[in-house]
C-alpha cells in the first residue's frame, strides 16, 4: 500500500557498461526508435539469378538510413550485399564499450549531445533557489506528438532524490 502523495520512484536509467545488443536495444528504446526483430530480408530475386534471404539480430530506420546490427558475426560478403542493397550495417560489438553504441546512435539518429558544466536548468536570479546541472544535455523529439524531451547524460551514479527533483522539472537522467 502506497501512502496518499507519495512520490513514485523514477527509474534508474544507465548505458549498459558491455555494447553488443543490451547497448543497442537500450538506445534505440531510449531514443524511441522502432526496432524489427527476426524479420527476413530478401535480397535479389526477380530477374537476378540468385535470392539471399538474410535475418538480421536487429534492423532499424533513422535519419532516413536502414541499418542492420551486426555483433561481429556477419560475414564480409553478406556485409557488403548488404550494403549493396542500400542498408547500413551498424557494428555493435559485444567487447566495445556500451557508451560508444549508444554516441553512434545518438549520431544515426541526427542527435548531438551539447556538454554543459553547470548549466542553470531552473530558478535562478530572484528565484530564491537554483538548479544547475554538470553533464551532455540532449533534446529528444516528441513521440507521435507529445512533448519534446529532455535528457541529461552524466558520468556515475545519481541519488535517486536528485532523479525525482530533475523528472519534476521534465528532464530524465542518464547515466554512460
Amino acid at each position: 500500500l502506497e501512502e496518499e502523495g507519495a512520490v513514485a520512484t523514477p527509474v534508474a536509467l544507465a548505458v549498459p557498461a558491455a555494447g553488443g545488443l543490451p547497448a543497442v536495444d537500450f538506445g534505440l528504446s531510449f531514443l524511441g526508435i522502432p526496432v524489427r526483430e527476426g524479420e527476413r530480408l530478401r535480397i535479389g530475386g526477380k530477374g537476378e539469378g540468385f535470392q539471399l534471404v538474410v535475418q538480421p539480430e536487429r534492423v532499424f530506420e533513422t535519419g532516413g538510413r536502414k541499418y542492420v546490427v551486426d555483433t561481429g558475426r556477419m560475414a564480409p560478403a553478406i556485409r557488403a550485399i548488404l550494403e549493396e542493397s542500400g542498408y547500413t550495417v551498424f557494428p555493435a560489438g559485444r567487447d566495445e564499450p556500451g557508451r560508444a553504441v549508444f554516441q553512434r546512435l545518438l549520431r544515426a539518429a541526427g542527435l548531438a549531445a551539447a556538454e554543459r558544466k553547470e548549466y542553470l536548468l531552473a530558478g535562478g536570479g530572484n528565484a530564491g533557489f537554483a538548479i544547475h546541472v554538470t553533464g551532455a544535455l540532449l533534446s529528444l523529439p516528441a513521440d507521435g506528438g507529445g512533448k519534446a524531451r529532455t535528457a541529461v547524460l552524466v558520468r556515475g551514479k545519481v541519488h535517486t532524490a536528485t532523479r525525482a527533483l530533475l523528472r519534476d522539472l521534465g528532464v530524465e537522467i542518464v547515466e554512460w
